[in-house]
């Protein structure tokens, strides 16, 4: 076993909503990742891990996990695949060919770990090296990402949130798992959550930007979401708790350029 060590820190670079050829991405607002930089003196000085690609091609970093009981093995997800490496970031292999959005480490466990991409959702029970499609009912279709929520106070759930940029039905719906990611079942498709308005009674939809779900690690069943923030404690009804943005059209607004 190797000792997790807190002065090792490792990061993966790169901004992971954006696509690398994006308006912002080629005006310098943000970057394609140029591998994962690790720390050895808590965050003093930095080496570059590069990850292996394919040449002179620009890609995104979107989530780095670590096993929480061997340090050394960690799980990189890119838009150019998975990249598993056993020995601190010395060396990677590509272990998934697809685009994933979201990697995520069961609490507690040192095997199990998920993925996620468009449509669809990955389990591995080998941290990573192999992977196995999960059933979600309904199936997701025409989607353009599918963020993931886990606890450490039921191990077994998993919690994915599913959006498409596509205004009109872009709500694809919250999906939950009890029995650690083999299959999921949709919990609710209303109200818009991933527009604008505090009544979810939109159109609108920024599902496949920088969406997100966190699920509590102290009150069962209570979950978080992005785009504004709505909670939920029974799975079904859903709550608007702040809005992000304001209407600067309207003269009494507040804002600041």
């Amino acid at each position: 076993m190797i000792n997790l060590n807190a002065n090792t820190i490792y990061i993966l670079t790169g901004t992971g909503d954006n696509s690398a050829t994006s308006f912002v991405t080629l005006h310098e607002y943000a970057q394609p990742s140029i591998g994962v930089m690790k720390s050895t003196d808590g965050g003093i000085n930095w080496t570059l891990q590069a990850l292996p690609s394919t040449p002179n091609t620009n890609y995104i970093g979107y989530d780095l996990v670590q096993n929480p009981v061997f340090g050394s093995e960690l799980l990189a997800a890119t838009s150019d695949g998975v990249f598993l490496t056993l020995n601190g970031g010395s060396t990677w292999t590509k272990v998934k060919k697809w685009q994933p959005f979201r990697c995520k480490v069961k609490p507690n466990d040192s095997d199990i770990c998920y993925c996620s991409d468009a449509n669809n959702f990955y389990r591995s029970i080998d941290f990573g090296q192999t992977w196995t499609a999960s059933t979600l009912t309904p199936t997701v279709t025409g989607n353009n990402r599918i963020a993931m929520g886990v606890t450490s106070l039921n191990t077994s759930e998993v919690y994915l949130l599913c959006g498409s940029a596509n205004g009109v039905g872009a709500f694809k719906g919250v999906y939950k798992s009890t029995d650690s990611g083999l299959n999921f079942t949709r919990q609710a498709t209303t109200p818009n959550i991933l527009g604008y308005e505090t009544n979810g009674q939109d159109d609108d939809s920024q599902g496949g930007y920088d969406l997100c779900i966190a699920a509590s690690p102290t009150v069962s069943n209570r979950v978080v979401y992005g785009i504004n923030i709505w909670t939920t404690t029974n799975r079904s009804t859903i709550t608007n708790q702040t809005k992000w943005y304001e209407n600067y059209s309207d003269p009494n607004a507040f804002y600041t350029s």
